[in-house]
Protein backbone atom coordinates (compact mmCIF):
# COMPACT_ATOMS: atom_id res chain seq x y z
CA UNK A 1 0.00 0.00 0.00
CA UNK A 2 1.26 3.23 -0.94
CA UNK A 3 2.19 6.14 1.75
CA UNK A 4 -0.48 8.25 0.14
CA UNK A 5 -3.28 5.58 0.41
CA UNK A 6 -2.20 4.32 3.58
CA UNK A 7 -2.84 8.07 5.06
CA UNK A 8 -5.96 7.81 3.81
CA UNK A 9 -6.99 4.81 5.01
CA UNK A 10 -6.19 5.78 8.47
CA UNK A 11 -7.31 9.54 7.99
CA UNK A 12 -10.85 7.89 6.92
CA UNK A 13 -10.97 6.16 10.64
CA UNK A 14 -9.82 9.75 12.56
CA UNK A 15 -12.61 11.44 10.36
CA UNK A 16 -15.13 8.82 11.50
CA UNK A 17 -13.89 9.04 15.54
CA UNK A 18 -14.18 12.88 15.19
CA UNK A 19 -17.93 12.88 13.88
CA UNK A 20 -18.36 10.96 16.41
CA UNK A 21 -17.56 13.17 19.14
CA UNK A 22 -19.03 16.29 17.37
CA UNK A 23 -22.13 14.15 16.88
CA UNK A 24 -22.23 13.30 20.89
CA UNK A 25 -21.36 16.79 21.34
CA UNK A 26 -24.36 18.36 19.24
CA UNK A 27 -26.80 15.84 20.53
CA UNK A 28 -26.20 15.71 24.54
CA UNK A 29 -28.66 18.81 25.23
CA UNK A 30 -31.17 17.57 23.51
CA UNK A 31 -31.12 14.28 25.08
CA UNK A 32 -30.94 15.79 28.27
CA UNK A 33 -34.55 17.49 27.36
CA UNK A 34 -36.46 13.74 26.99
CA UNK A 35 -36.68 13.59 30.99
CA UNK A 36 -38.19 17.30 31.14
CA UNK A 37 -41.95 18.28 32.27
CA UNK A 38 -44.51 18.12 29.04
CA UNK A 39 -44.53 20.87 26.41
CA UNK A 40 -46.65 22.13 24.16
CA UNK A 41 -47.10 19.92 21.10
CA UNK A 42 -48.19 16.57 23.75
CA UNK A 43 -50.09 19.12 25.76
CA UNK A 44 -52.31 20.19 22.84
CA UNK A 45 -53.08 16.21 22.86
CA UNK A 46 -53.59 15.33 26.54
CA UNK A 47 -55.80 18.60 26.79
CA UNK A 48 -58.10 17.64 24.07
CA UNK A 49 -58.61 14.42 25.79
CA UNK A 50 -59.40 15.17 28.92
CA UNK A 51 -62.24 18.53 28.15
CA UNK A 52 -63.22 15.28 25.80
CA UNK A 53 -63.89 12.96 28.75
CA UNK A 54 -65.30 15.81 30.78
CA UNK A 55 -67.87 16.05 27.98
CA UNK A 56 -66.37 19.75 26.67
CA UNK A 57 -65.47 21.21 23.75
CA UNK A 58 -61.57 20.42 23.20
CA UNK A 59 -61.16 23.32 20.28
CA UNK A 60 -61.96 26.43 22.80
CA UNK A 61 -58.63 27.85 23.52
CA UNK A 62 -59.54 29.54 26.65
CA UNK A 63 -60.90 25.85 28.24
CA UNK A 64 -57.27 24.65 26.09
CA UNK A 65 -55.50 27.00 28.05
CA UNK A 66 -57.23 26.72 31.32
CA UNK A 67 -56.24 23.60 31.56
CA UNK A 68 -52.56 23.93 30.80
CA UNK A 69 -52.39 26.13 33.24
CA UNK A 70 -52.97 23.24 35.67
CA UNK A 71 -50.02 21.33 34.80
CA UNK A 72 -48.02 24.49 35.85
CA UNK A 73 -48.08 25.67 32.36
CA UNK A 74 -46.47 29.70 32.21
CA UNK A 75 -46.67 30.53 28.99
CA UNK A 76 -48.80 33.17 27.52
CA UNK A 77 -50.16 30.93 24.79
CA UNK A 78 -51.51 27.58 24.19
CA UNK A 79 -52.51 25.50 21.24
CA UNK A 80 -55.59 23.55 20.13
CA UNK A 81 -55.40 20.44 18.46
CA UNK A 82 -56.22 20.06 14.40
CA UNK A 83 -55.16 16.47 14.04
CA UNK A 84 -58.56 14.76 12.78
CA UNK A 85 -61.20 13.75 16.09
CA UNK A 86 -60.28 10.48 15.79
CA UNK A 87 -56.98 10.88 17.17
CA UNK A 88 -58.71 11.02 20.54
CA UNK A 89 -59.30 7.08 21.04
CA UNK A 90 -55.79 7.03 21.37
CA UNK A 91 -55.51 9.66 23.83
CA UNK A 92 -58.06 9.15 25.79
CA UNK A 93 -56.23 7.05 28.03
CA UNK A 94 -53.80 9.04 28.53
CA UNK A 95 -56.24 12.39 28.93
CA UNK A 96 -57.27 10.21 32.26
CA UNK A 97 -54.04 10.86 33.41
CA UNK A 98 -51.87 13.59 35.43
CA UNK A 99 -50.14 15.56 32.99
CA UNK A 100 -46.45 14.51 33.85
CA UNK A 101 -47.55 10.73 34.22
CA UNK A 102 -49.50 10.43 30.94
CA UNK A 103 -46.09 12.25 29.23
CA UNK A 104 -43.83 9.40 30.48
CA UNK A 105 -46.37 6.54 29.27
CA UNK A 106 -46.24 8.80 25.91
CA UNK A 107 -42.52 9.28 25.73
CA UNK A 108 -42.11 5.68 25.92
CA UNK A 109 -44.75 4.53 23.50
CA UNK A 110 -43.43 6.69 21.08
CA UNK A 111 -39.38 5.46 21.91
CA UNK A 112 -40.98 1.88 21.54
CA UNK A 113 -42.07 2.92 17.95
CA UNK A 114 -38.77 4.07 16.97
CA UNK A 115 -37.10 0.76 17.57
CA UNK A 116 -39.70 -1.26 16.19
CA UNK A 117 -39.43 0.99 13.00
CA UNK A 118 -35.75 0.56 12.73
CA UNK A 119 -35.37 -2.79 13.48
CA UNK A 120 -38.29 -3.56 11.40
CA UNK A 121 -36.85 -1.60 7.94
CA UNK A 122 -33.34 -3.06 8.91
CA UNK A 123 -34.39 -6.63 8.23
CA UNK A 124 -36.76 -6.00 5.65
CA UNK A 125 -33.68 -4.58 3.38
CA UNK A 126 -31.91 -7.11 3.74
CA UNK A 127 -30.13 -6.51 7.04
CA UNK A 128 -29.28 -9.66 9.81
CA UNK A 129 -31.07 -10.08 12.48
CA UNK A 130 -27.89 -10.20 14.83
CA UNK A 131 -26.83 -6.85 13.44
CA UNK A 132 -29.84 -5.13 14.47
CA UNK A 133 -28.30 -2.60 17.12
CA UNK A 134 -27.34 -0.81 14.23
CA UNK A 135 -30.26 0.31 12.87
CA UNK A 136 -31.26 0.81 16.48
CA UNK A 137 -28.08 2.87 16.88
CA UNK A 138 -28.94 4.90 13.80
CA UNK A 139 -32.40 5.83 14.96
CA UNK A 140 -30.79 7.45 18.39
CA UNK A 141 -28.63 9.70 16.53
CA UNK A 142 -30.87 10.45 14.13
CA UNK A 143 -32.46 14.10 14.90
CA UNK A 144 -35.63 14.10 13.67
CA UNK A 145 -36.47 10.55 15.52
CA UNK A 146 -35.23 11.88 18.94
CA UNK A 147 -37.10 15.67 18.35
CA UNK A 148 -39.87 13.74 17.54
CA UNK A 149 -39.79 11.63 20.94
CA UNK A 150 -39.27 15.09 22.86
CA UNK A 151 -41.90 16.80 21.12
CA UNK A 152 -44.50 13.90 21.64
CA UNK A 153 -45.90 14.69 18.22
CA UNK A 154 -47.81 12.35 16.29
CA UNK A 155 -45.15 11.89 12.96
CA UNK A 156 -44.07 8.84 14.64
CA UNK A 157 -47.16 7.25 14.20
CA UNK A 158 -47.20 8.16 11.06
CA UNK A 159 -44.12 6.02 10.51
CA UNK A 160 -45.64 3.02 12.08
CA UNK A 161 -48.65 3.90 9.46
CA UNK A 162 -46.38 3.47 6.96
CA UNK A 163 -45.29 0.31 7.81
CA UNK A 164 -48.27 -1.02 9.18
CA UNK A 165 -49.45 -0.39 5.21
CA UNK A 166 -46.51 -2.41 3.50
CA UNK A 167 -46.59 -5.01 6.72
CA UNK A 168 -50.17 -5.58 4.89
CA UNK A 169 -50.05 -5.27 1.53
CA UNK A 170 -46.93 -7.92 1.43
CA UNK A 171 -48.49 -10.03 3.96
CA UNK A 172 -51.67 -9.37 2.26
CA UNK A 173 -53.48 -8.52 5.53
CA UNK A 174 -56.48 -6.13 5.04
CA UNK A 175 -57.12 -5.00 8.40
CA UNK A 176 -53.43 -4.49 9.38
CA UNK A 177 -52.95 -2.35 6.28
CA UNK A 178 -56.07 -0.23 7.03
CA UNK A 179 -54.86 0.12 10.43
CA UNK A 180 -51.86 1.58 8.66
CA UNK A 181 -53.79 4.16 6.46
CA UNK A 182 -55.99 4.95 9.36
CA UNK A 183 -52.48 5.99 11.40
CA UNK A 184 -51.88 7.60 8.03
CA UNK A 185 -54.56 9.74 8.65
CA UNK A 186 -53.80 11.39 11.99
CA UNK A 187 -51.42 13.27 10.09
CA UNK A 188 -52.09 13.21 6.07
CA UNK A 189 -50.27 15.74 4.74
CA UNK A 190 -47.03 14.30 5.79
CA UNK A 191 -46.79 11.38 3.81
CA UNK A 192 -49.81 12.78 1.42
CA UNK A 193 -48.15 10.88 -1.54
CA UNK A 194 -49.33 7.72 -0.20
CA UNK A 195 -53.30 8.10 -1.20
CA UNK A 196 -52.59 8.81 -4.76
CA UNK A 197 -51.02 5.96 -4.65
CA UNK A 198 -52.95 3.73 -2.82
CA UNK A 199 -56.13 5.03 -5.04
CA UNK A 200 -54.38 3.78 -8.17
CA UNK A 201 -53.03 0.67 -6.75
CA UNK A 202 -56.51 -0.31 -5.36
CA UNK A 203 -58.43 0.56 -8.20
CA UNK A 204 -56.09 -0.76 -10.81
CA UNK A 205 -55.93 -4.07 -8.82
CA UNK A 206 -59.51 -3.89 -7.28
CA UNK A 207 -58.09 -4.41 -3.68
CA UNK A 208 -60.91 -2.75 -2.07
CA UNK A 209 -60.76 -4.61 1.26
CA UNK A 210 -57.68 -1.98 2.85
CA UNK A 211 -59.97 0.52 1.84
CA UNK A 212 -62.77 -0.86 3.39
CA UNK A 213 -61.03 -1.74 6.17
CA UNK A 214 -59.63 1.78 6.77
CA UNK A 215 -63.58 2.98 6.80
CA UNK A 216 -64.26 0.40 9.89
CA UNK A 217 -61.04 1.91 11.86
CA UNK A 218 -61.65 5.34 11.69
CA UNK A 219 -65.66 4.70 12.39
CA UNK A 220 -64.50 2.83 15.77
CA UNK A 221 -61.94 6.26 16.14
CA UNK A 222 -64.43 8.46 15.87
CA UNK A 223 -67.04 6.44 17.58
CA UNK A 224 -65.11 6.22 21.00
CA UNK A 225 -64.80 9.38 21.78
CA UNK A 226 -68.23 10.42 20.67
CA UNK A 227 -69.60 7.85 23.29
CA UNK A 228 -67.73 10.57 25.92
CA UNK A 229 -68.91 14.02 23.78
CA UNK A 230 -71.37 13.24 21.04
CA UNK A 231 -70.76 16.80 19.49
CA UNK A 232 -67.29 16.30 19.11
CA UNK A 233 -67.62 15.92 15.12
CA UNK A 234 -69.13 19.22 14.58
CA UNK A 235 -67.32 21.48 17.09
CA UNK A 236 -64.14 20.09 14.97
CA UNK A 237 -65.63 21.07 11.69
CA UNK A 238 -66.30 24.80 13.40
CA UNK A 239 -63.01 24.74 15.12
CA UNK A 240 -61.28 24.06 10.96
CA UNK A 241 -63.41 26.36 9.24
CA UNK A 242 -63.24 29.40 11.44
CA UNK A 243 -59.30 29.17 12.65
CA UNK A 244 -57.66 27.16 9.81
CA UNK A 245 -53.77 26.96 10.19
CA UNK A 246 -53.40 29.51 7.55
CA UNK A 247 -50.50 31.86 10.37
CA UNK A 248 -48.30 28.90 10.74
CA UNK A 249 -44.73 29.43 9.02
CA UNK A 250 -43.69 25.80 8.95
CA UNK A 251 -40.33 24.51 7.02
CA UNK A 252 -42.01 23.93 3.91
CA UNK A 253 -41.82 25.61 0.11
CA UNK A 254 -45.52 26.65 0.26
CA UNK A 255 -44.34 28.31 3.21
CA UNK A 256 -41.43 30.56 1.92
CA UNK A 257 -44.09 31.42 -1.31
CA UNK A 258 -46.19 33.35 0.99
CA UNK A 259 -43.17 34.73 2.42
CA UNK A 260 -42.34 36.34 -0.75
CA UNK A 261 -45.52 36.95 -2.44
CA UNK A 262 -47.22 37.74 0.76
CA UNK A 263 -48.46 35.78 3.63
CA UNK A 264 -52.47 36.43 2.78
CA UNK A 265 -52.19 34.38 -0.59
CA UNK A 266 -52.95 30.90 1.58
CA UNK A 267 -53.65 29.13 -1.59
CA UNK A 268 -49.59 29.07 -2.38
CA UNK A 269 -48.94 26.34 0.47
CA UNK A 270 -50.55 24.29 -1.42
CA UNK A 271 -48.83 24.82 -4.95
CA UNK A 272 -46.02 22.04 -4.26
CA UNK A 273 -47.94 20.07 -2.85
CA UNK A 274 -50.53 20.17 -5.81
CA UNK A 275 -47.40 19.61 -8.57
CA UNK A 276 -45.60 17.04 -6.39
CA UNK A 277 -49.03 15.30 -6.03
CA UNK A 278 -49.80 15.12 -10.12
CA UNK A 279 -46.30 14.30 -11.06
CA UNK A 280 -46.19 11.02 -8.50
CA UNK A 281 -49.64 10.25 -9.38
CA UNK A 282 -49.01 9.77 -12.89
CA UNK A 283 -45.61 8.04 -12.01
CA UNK A 284 -47.77 5.77 -10.19
CA UNK A 285 -50.11 5.27 -13.24
CA UNK A 286 -47.57 4.44 -15.09
CA UNK A 287 -45.67 1.50 -12.73
CA UNK A 288 -48.13 0.42 -11.07
CA UNK A 289 -47.87 -3.18 -13.19
CA UNK A 290 -44.55 -3.66 -11.12
CA UNK A 291 -45.59 -1.55 -8.06
CA UNK A 292 -43.42 -2.73 -5.52
CA UNK A 293 -44.53 -1.04 -2.01
CA UNK A 294 -41.30 -1.79 -0.37
CA UNK A 295 -38.33 -0.71 -3.04
CA UNK A 296 -40.78 2.84 -3.52
CA UNK A 297 -41.20 3.44 -0.46
CA UNK A 298 -37.83 5.84 0.61
CA UNK A 299 -38.86 7.65 -2.48
CA UNK A 300 -42.52 8.25 -1.60
CA UNK A 301 -41.11 9.47 1.78
CA UNK A 302 -38.82 11.54 0.76
CA UNK A 303 -41.13 13.20 -2.74
CA UNK A 304 -44.08 13.78 0.23
CA UNK A 305 -41.59 15.37 2.56
CA UNK A 306 -40.17 17.68 0.13
CA UNK A 307 -42.94 19.13 -1.19
CA UNK A 308 -45.80 18.92 1.44
CA UNK A 309 -48.21 21.84 2.42
CA UNK A 310 -47.12 21.72 5.95
CA UNK A 311 -45.22 19.81 8.77
CA UNK A 312 -42.71 20.46 11.16
CA UNK A 313 -39.09 18.87 11.31
CA UNK A 314 -40.00 16.39 14.07
CA UNK A 315 -42.23 14.90 10.95
CA UNK A 316 -39.05 13.93 9.21
CA UNK A 317 -38.87 10.69 12.01
CA UNK A 318 -40.62 8.89 9.32
CA UNK A 319 -37.46 9.30 7.09
CA UNK A 320 -35.85 6.09 9.32
CA UNK A 321 -36.94 3.86 6.50
CA UNK A 322 -34.89 5.90 3.90
CA UNK A 323 -31.74 5.35 6.39
CA UNK A 324 -32.17 1.93 6.77
CA UNK A 325 -32.46 1.38 2.76
CA UNK A 326 -28.68 2.30 2.89
CA UNK A 327 -27.85 1.11 6.04
CA UNK A 328 -28.89 -2.41 5.86
CA UNK A 329 -27.30 -3.35 2.24
CA UNK A 330 -24.11 -1.19 3.61
CA UNK A 331 -24.06 -3.96 6.32
CA UNK A 332 -23.28 -6.64 3.16
CA UNK A 333 -20.81 -4.28 1.81
CA UNK A 334 -17.08 -4.43 2.16
CA UNK A 335 -15.56 -2.28 4.48
CA UNK A 336 -14.11 0.57 2.39
CA UNK A 337 -17.98 1.19 1.41
CA UNK A 338 -18.84 1.08 5.06
CA UNK A 339 -16.81 3.79 6.12
CA UNK A 340 -17.08 5.55 3.51
CA UNK A 341 -21.28 5.74 4.02
CA UNK A 342 -20.93 6.10 7.71
CA UNK A 343 -18.88 9.23 7.48
CA UNK A 344 -21.23 10.57 4.95
CA UNK A 345 -24.37 8.91 7.70
CA UNK A 346 -22.32 11.01 10.49
CA UNK A 347 -21.34 14.19 8.27
CA UNK A 348 -25.38 15.10 7.05
CA UNK A 349 -26.37 13.75 10.39
CA UNK A 350 -23.92 16.81 12.02
CA UNK A 351 -25.31 18.88 9.79
CA UNK A 352 -28.56 18.48 10.70
CA UNK A 353 -27.83 19.26 14.59
CA UNK A 354 -25.81 22.18 13.53
CA UNK A 355 -28.44 23.61 11.50
CA UNK A 356 -30.85 23.01 14.32
CA UNK A 357 -28.81 24.47 16.84
CA UNK A 358 -27.53 27.28 14.65
CA UNK A 359 -29.89 28.60 12.84
CA UNK A 360 -32.08 31.57 13.71
CA UNK A 361 -34.93 30.68 15.76
CA UNK A 362 -37.72 29.36 13.27
CA UNK A 363 -38.41 25.55 12.35
CA UNK A 364 -38.61 26.89 8.48
CA UNK A 365 -35.58 27.76 8.59
CA UNK A 366 -34.55 23.84 8.17
CA UNK A 367 -37.03 23.71 5.03
CA UNK A 368 -33.84 22.25 3.09
CA UNK A 369 -33.71 19.34 5.52
CA UNK A 370 -35.27 16.90 3.35
CA UNK A 371 -33.63 17.40 0.20
CA UNK A 372 -30.24 17.01 2.20
CA UNK A 373 -31.12 13.49 3.34
CA UNK A 374 -32.44 13.02 -0.65
CA UNK A 375 -29.12 13.87 -1.76
CA UNK A 376 -27.62 11.58 0.67
CA UNK A 377 -30.03 8.93 -0.35
CA UNK A 378 -29.29 8.83 -4.00
CA UNK A 379 -25.36 9.62 -3.37
CA UNK A 380 -25.77 6.28 -1.22
CA UNK A 381 -28.00 4.32 -3.18
CA UNK A 382 -25.38 4.94 -6.33
CA UNK A 383 -22.27 3.59 -4.48
CA UNK A 384 -24.11 0.36 -2.85
CA UNK A 385 -25.01 -0.28 -6.90
CA UNK A 386 -21.96 0.26 -8.50
CA UNK A 387 -20.66 -2.37 -5.44
CA UNK A 388 -23.75 -4.87 -6.54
Amino acid sequence: MSAVKRVWSYGRWVALAGSLALLAGLMRDRLALLLLSPNGDFLQYWAAARLTLQDENPFILERVYALWRTTGWTADWALVMYNPPWVLALMLPLGALPAQMAWGVWQGLLLWVVFIAAGLSWRWYGGEARQQWVGWGLALTFMPALIAVRSGQLGTLVLLGALLWVAGVRYERAGLAGAGLALLTFKPHVLYLFWPAVLIWAWKGRRWQPLLALAGWLGLGMGVPTLFHPSLLGEYVQAVRTQPPSLWISPTWGTFLRLIWGPEYFALQFVPPAIGGAAYALYVWRRNASWDWLKELPGLILVSLITRAYGWTHDLVTLIPVVMAVAAPAARADRRTQLTLALGYLGATAVMWAGELALPQGDHWLVWLPLWWAGYYAWARRMLDKRE
